[in-house]
């Protein structure tokens, strides 16, 4: 259920493939979160909840508390994009806590130290490469990165109308330094902020509706420092502009790229009943991006323009039949649009259009003690068409997903949690267009092994585990495992080679009453 070279950085199809790698058909509804797709920042760093809307915050959280949270994400094998690292491991230490300063006020703060560590990584510099920008910086080297940074976030909301409507306002910030861990030895800072505020109302037991937007400003800096003449070696930088024919320089003096994406988004969220029997939850929202690339440091050369506009929604309708027996139904989507412009001609030379829907059907098992039994099944389907303008490049992969997944979940009474989930995913590629009017050594050695693989079928298994213990003295351990296994099925394409992944999530929090 749940993502080209250059050109095939497009939001839609990196949103259709990371949701059918990182997520599980247990929760079908669309979450998009732009710290984690531009940032490449897990929602595990924060740990006060990823709920965009800060209006909420102080109808969701009753007690005060303190969390520490440790997450450790990580992926590694053969089958992945050329520019897509050949393994990665996310470390985030976190500390959080919230506090009511009174009835109708409450605020929230998380802080968090960032550690990662990327192998076999190929050219690019960019810390996800993948996002739609076609203009990227690169050298002719392939091998690791390493990043620290540190990152926080604070939440306020207020009751503005008692027990009705409620604000709430946030603000996040992210700094980080990595650098490559080979010749010519690149770093990439990156500052990044992101502004929210939103307003929430309840009408009685019928109806939550809440409207929120966020500001966001990314920065990454990308520079390559002027190296020693005596290292005897020369580095090879590689002006990525589209699908094919690079710009192609030997480099004797340092090299910087500045990176500045801009956006904003507007989110509608809401449900409708909270009777216990029937209820419905919905969330639907635009995105605005642009992005400019420059080099030069002190006297800027641009390198291009990128936009990025995107459309997505959820719906989740869950009824009760009796207190037995209940089934789901929920259906998610997105439509996104992308164009770039030559720095040169000021002309469109990349254009894209993608489309994607997903639907599944739940079965909802209660046993008079609580225990929960859940099997569900989903399809999705998605296309995309994007086109080189100026070299003449056209690509067009449709693809449907058809999977299922069985939870358990196994309450304790206050005591001892449990859930218990499992299942598997077949991707099908239904037939491309691919045309081309011209092509260089780029398309033959980058593009073409794109094309590839996202011409590939692919069956994913996963599995997962949460549990949460709660002591006497107010304490709570919460423990979260998931891994998932990819294999290719074209083995004429990919023979022997997988994608695994594993994420763990430890959190401890002390609960105030």
């Amino acid at each position: 259920m749940f993502i080209s070279a250059s050109s095939r950085r497009f939001t839609f199809f990196l949103l259709m493939f990371a949701v059918w790698i990182n997520t599980s058909a247990q929760n079908l509804a669309f979450e998009y979160l732009p710290i984690n797709h531009y940032l490449g920042i897990s929602d595990s760093a924060l740990i006060l909840g990823s709920n965009q809307n800060p209006a909420w915050l102080l109808s969701d959280q009753t007690n005060d508390f303190v969390r520490y949270g440790l997450s450790s994400d990580s992926y590694s094998g053969d089958f992945h994009r050329p520019f897509d690292p050949g393994a990665k491991t996310d470390m985030i230490c976190a500390a959080s806590g919230l506090r009511h300063f009174s009835e109708r006020h409450v605020l929230a703060g998380s802080f968090a130290y960032h550690n990662q560590q990327i192998s076999q990584k190929m050219w690019t510099h960019h810390r996800m490469p993948y996002i739609g920008n076609p203009f990227l910086m690169a050298d002719s080297s392939v091998g690791g990165f390493r990043l620290n940074g540190i990152l926080w976030e604070v939440r306020y909301s207020a009751e503005l109308i008692r027990r009705r409507l409620y604000g709430g306002c946030s603000i996040f910030y992210n700094v980080d330094e990595e650098y490559k861990t080979v010749f010519p030895k690149t770093q990439v800072k990156h500052r990044d902020l992101a502004i929210g505020y939103g307003l929430a109302w309840k009408s009685g037991k019928a109806l939550d509706l809440g409207i929120s937007g966020k500001y966001f400003d990314f920065q990454e800096n990308i520079s390559t420092s002027q190296y020693n003449q005596d290292q005897e070696k020369t580095p090879l930088f590689f002006k990525i502009r589209g699908m094919d024919n690079p710009l192609i320089l030997r480099g004797e003096t340092s090299e910087e790229r500045l990176i500045d994406m801009q956006g904003y988004s507007v989110l509608l969220d809401g449900k409708i009943g909270r009777n216990g029997i029937a209820s419905i939850g919905f969330s639907g929202g635009y995105e605005h991006v642009r992005s400019g690339s420059e080099d030069g440091g002190a006297y800027p050369t641009s390198q291009g323009k990128w936009s990025s506009d995107l459309i997505f929604f959820s719906i989740d309708f869950r009824q009760w039949l009796n207190p037995q027996i209940g089934y789901s139904l929920t259906s998610s989507g997105t439509i996104n649009e992308q164009s770039a412009t030559h720095p040169d001609f000021d002309s469109k030379i990349y254009d894209f259009r993608s489309q994607q829907i997903t639907g599944g059907f739940g079965i909802h098992f209660r046993s008079v003690n609580g225990n929960e039994f859940c099997p569900r099944v989903y399809y999705s389907s998605a296309t995309y068409k994007r086109t080189d303008l100026f070299n003449g490049i056209l690509q067009y992969f449709p693809s449907e997903i058809i999977g299922w997944s069985i939870e358990q979940k196994f309450p304790g009474n206050g005591k001892f949690d449990l859930s218990l989930s499992v299942g598997s995913d077949t991707k099908h590629c239904l037939k491309s267009t691919v045309f081309t009017e011209r092509t260089d050594w780029y398309y033959q050695q980058i593009t073409i092994l794109e094309q590839e693989f996202y011409e590939t079928d692919a069956d994913q298994f996963w599995y997962q585990a949460k549990m949460t213990v709660h002591t006497k003295n107010d304490l709570k351990y919460s423990l979260s495992i998931k891994a998932a296994f990819i294999t290719p099925l074209n083995e004429e394409t990919y023979k022997s080679t997988n994608r695994n992944s594993l994420t763990v999530n430890l959190v401890v929090e002390k609960i105030k009453q």
